[in-house]
């Protein structure tokens, strides 16, 4: 349902970008011809870009180019359903990890749509911004499978028996990071310091990898793990970034912001500013609701644990949305656009919300009317108008501007079709600003720039002999620019709407350009004379043109003089090879940044390519290969219930000896540590506790039958009384004030009896005992929830402060022999074994009193039993309805309050 109610809204909202076309516009360029056309360019060294470079492809092609394979070979409606399935996505990844931690479902799905629609996440769709898309849907499982890697889903008593989350949630978390950096680095940035938080934590408090220096050691290879296999999957790529840092601020797309930026007033309302973003105003009550769930003092750790997230992405809210960063080499600072912060910071408010909402209702009816109540009702009336609030503008507003459904072509038409030619030809696009002076400028190729080419052109330093060509041209400076332009391949001059009338009077007086329309996307310039990609330039002669194509070039040329040169438009690089008719040519450098080579004066086939280079290639392979292995570490597996630290049949007595201590974190401590129920004895990792008590052979079963936990009768017993089966032996009364009494002799064992095979309780048999024997809260000691009258009991020992075992001095429960329990009609009580004392029902426990339960042998549940949780699951070590964030202080008691 909250699936298809969000997808309802987003195509409501995205009503005018549903179509045929590409999609374009903002943070996002057109995506290439096919499939093949992203692997090659993700895959290969050099980027036909502008000049050229050899710098390499973003990391985040490679994703975008699985994707298109999945969708037949078609990149623009991968890109396509990637954004507009991102909102619905986003919201089911929220509502699916947040059930184990959200008890209510309504609180769950108003977290999850509050979280699908935040200012962020209809921002990234408005804007193209694919990386906070990605982000927004993988960001819910990547912060649920770290949670559980770093141990904050298990308990510590479970850790005090050896029990240690799995390594598949590390893998798990690691793979999602790795997918989340290669679209946003910042991800990763965000990751290393909630990493350090962890470690910190760990060392000071403790947790379930120990305290101190042991837990730096366990606990740390783990986050070495998590946050060092996106660098070591997506290198070079990633090593890149501490070169040049501010990098680590933008995302995949055009760098900078699109439309108006931020307010710091709307950066702490959860909204980055730009095109198409939900007001801050409306989400209000997300930041209100988060701010009332620190009231819930049952529930302080795990609210803590959600504001000091919040507080880590609200510091990089405002850090970003104040920010400028030089995208590459030679350029201009550029706005960044704080989407993937607010993204965090909104996950995490909402994470505390929706914690503190959950039994909120009960906790403030039970309050005497005051002032909580309506400041309660104020709180809960602004929390959920705010995803309906940012739903209706969303769908109003439209999801379309600047992004656009179209042909994807940068340049006019006519001037597509000529750049597909053999001549190559380019074109010099110029944006003005609202001076009308040239802000920027691109040299574009073919119909334009496709998805991955700004991060390329931004990694090399632009020509520059280019950047002194440009200045010179729009400043009118004179001199003979067209020739120049020529030896770029530049064929025409686009300028960008609006045109300033100084620029066209400029460029109308440049010799040898001729303007050939003004429309309302801008004005067009086109070189009188014809150029081409590759020439062969000789002295005192007009060059010749030789076909090529985007990289290559194959034809024949014609003989002529000799100490000819072969000119490409491209940047110099050791990766070009040529050779004219076999034999392999000379490379040189012309005019300081091109790329040429000597040519004989005989005529010949010619051939010029360009060769990766080993170093690439091995690199590319060595990503696939590390990504698919983190892949598969990553995968759920089939449960396999065997020792991993178990010997097997026929080994020595010195390995049988070893594995009776499991080590801690494998497979048998985890599962012996969750075989154990909570209250016991957390001192002894992996012992195995003793066998239950079976019912005997022939004897009806009683739902209602709780057998006794074994104790030594001869330490239990009293004098003058019969045995109590229920007695404490580790109860040490009061000292007597009428003196010490005489020792009596202890009375003789119960005769032993042979032991039947444990009865199976059916499912209605074990409901049935779980409902009769819950005492009523609030009933005293002895209470009868059957007679529902208090037992009456005499006690011998004066009371002292703590736990007291009472005393029945004239209940003679030897004599009755059980006569009003039907499974023992005519036998004996089976006899009773030393070790294990029993926990009385019902009494509540002083502070200080650890109490005592029976200890949990594993296989079929008894009645009466605590059935332990199991630290296994999906995740690596927890199922996914455990709740991964609720921890136990000190006297075990859930943050719940309800200790279960």
């Amino acid at each position: 349902m909250l699936f298809a109610g969000l997808l309802l809204i987003t195509l409501a909202a995205c009503r005018n970008l549903i179509g045929t076309g590409a999609l374009y516009g903002g943070a996002l360029l057109p995506t290439p011809g096919g499939a093949s056309d992203l692997w090659q360019q993700y895959a290969g060294t050099w980027q036909a870009n502008g000049v050229g470079s050899a710098g390499g492809a973003p990391p985040y092609l490679g994703v975008l180019a699985a994707l298109s394979s999945v969708t037949l070979g078609n990149p623009s409606l991968a890109v396509g359903l990637l954004l507009i399935l991102a909102v619905p996505l986003a919201g089911v990844s929220a509502y699916l990890v947040s059930r184990p931690l959200i008890a209510s479902r309504f609180v769950r799905a108003w977290a999850s749509a509050g979280y699908a629609l935040l200012p962020a996440a209809t921002g990234a769709l408005a804007q193209g911004r694919i990386g906070t898309a990605v982000l927004a849907m993988l960001l819910p499982p990547l912060a649920r499978a770290a949670a559980i890697a770093v141990g904050l889903g298990i308990r510590r008593e479970t850790a005090a028996r050896g029990g240690r989350p799995g390594w598949r949630s590390a893998w798990v978390a690691a793979l999602l990071l790795t997918l989340t950096t290669a679209f946003v680095p910042l991800a990763w940035v965000l990751g290393l310091l909630l990493a350090l938080g962890a470690l910190i934590a760990a060392f000071l408090r403790g947790g379930a990898f120990g305290r101190g220096i042991g837990a730096l050691r366990t606990l740390g290879i783990r986050c070495l793990v998590i946050v060092g296999t996106p660098l070591l999957v997506l290198a070079p790529w990633s090593l890149g970034l501490f070169s040049h840092p501010g990098r680590l601020l933008l995302e995949a797309g055009i760098p900078g912001a699109v439309g108006a930026t931020a307010t710091p007033a709307n950066l702490l309302l959860l909204s980055p500013g730009g095109s198409g973003t939900v007001p801050g105003i409306l989400v209000v009550g997300i930041v209100l609701a988060a701010l009332a769930a620190l009231l819930r003092a049952d529930r302080r750790r795990a609210v803590a644990a959600a504001w000091a997230a919040a507080s880590v992405g609200i510091l990089g809210t405002v850090l970003a949305g104040t920010a400028k960063v030089v995208p590459g080499p030679a350029q201009q600072a550029v706005s960044v656009w704080a989407g993937p912060t607010t993204l965090i910071a909104g996950i995490a408010l909402l994470a505390a919300a929706a914690i503190g909402a959950d039994g909120a209702r009960a906790r403030v009816a039970g309050i005497d009317f005051g002032w909580r109540q309506p400041v309660a009702a104020l709180v809960l009336l602004a929390a959920g108008l705010a995803p309906v609030a940012a739903a209706g503008w969303w769908v109003v507003r439209g999801a379309d501007g600047p992004l656009a459904r179209g042909n994807g072509q940068l340049v006019p038409a006519f001037i597509a079709q000529q750049a597909g030619g053999i001549n190559q030809i380019r074109t010099l696009v110029l944006r003005t600003g609202d001076n009308g002076g040239v802000v920027s400028y691109s040299l574009v190729r073919g119909t334009g720039p496709t998805v991955g080419s700004a991060e390329s052109t931004d990694a090399t330093a632009p020509s520059a002999n280019l950047d002194t060509l440009v200045g010179n041209l729009v400043a009118g400076a004179g001199g003979e620019p067209a020739e120049q332009l020529a030896d770029y391949a530049v064929q025409y001059i686009q300028v960008v709407a609006p045109v300033s009338a100084r620029l066209s009077a400029v460029l109308d007086g440049t010799p040898g350009l001729t303007e050939l329309n003004q429309q309302q996307s801008g004005s067009v310039w086109r070189l009188t004379e014809n150029v081409a990609r590759a020439v062969i330039q000789s002295q005192g002669a007009a060059d010749i043109s030789v076909p090529a194509a985007s990289v290559d070039v194959d034809a024949t040329i014609p003989a002529g003089p000799s100490g000819r040169i072969l000119r490409l438009a491209d940047s110099a690089d050791p990766g070009w090879r040529a050779t004219l008719d076999g034999t392999t040519l000379t490379p040189t450098t012309v005019d300081g940044w091109a790329q040429g080579f000597q040519l004989p004066a005989g005529g010949g086939k010619l051939a010029v390519s360009y060769h990766e280079s080993p170093v690439h290639v091995g690199w590319i392979a060595g990503q696939c290969l590390l990504a698919l292995v983190v892949l598969v570490l990553a995968l759920p597996g089939r449960r396999d219930r065997r020792d991993d630290d178990q010997p097997d049949e026929g080994e020595s007595p010195e390995s049988l000896a070893a594995a009776e201590a499991p080590l801690p974190g494998s497979r048998r401590a985890r599962r012996l540590a969750a075989d154990v129920p909570e209250g016991a004895d957390a001192a002894t990792p992996g012992a195995v506790p003793a066998a239950a008590p079976a019912f005997p052979a022939g004897a009806d079963f009683d739902p209602a039958f709780v057998p006794a936990a074994p104790v030594d009768p001869a330490a239990a017993q009293v004098p003058g009384a019969a045995f109590d089966p229920a007695f404490d032996p580790a109860f040490v009364p009061a000292a007597d004030p009428a003196g010490p009494r005489p020792e009596q002799p202890a009375a003789p064992p119960l005769p032993p009896s042979e032991p039947a095979p444990a009865f199976v309780p059916t499912q209605q048999g074990w409901e049935q005992a779980q409902q009769y024997q819950q005492p009523e809260p609030g009933q005293p000691y002895g209470w009868d929830q059957y007679t529902g009258q208090q037992q009456p009991y005499e006690q011998q020992y004066p009371v002292e402060q703590g736990y007291q075992q009472p005393y029945y001095p004239e209940q003679q429960y030897a004599e009755q022999q059980y006569s009003d329990q039907p499974y023992y009609p005519d036998q004996a009580y089976p006899p009773l074994e030393q070790g294990y004392p029993q926990a009385e029902p019902g009494y509540q426990a002083e502070p200080g009193y650890q109490p005592q339960g029976y200890e949990w042998p594993g296989g079929v549940p008894v009645p009466e039993q605590a059935v332990p949780q199991h630290d296994t699951g999906a995740y690596g070590s927890l199922p996914p309805d455990d709740p991964w964030l609720h921890g136990n202080d000190a006297h075990g008691t859930h943050h719940d309050g309800t200790g279960n």
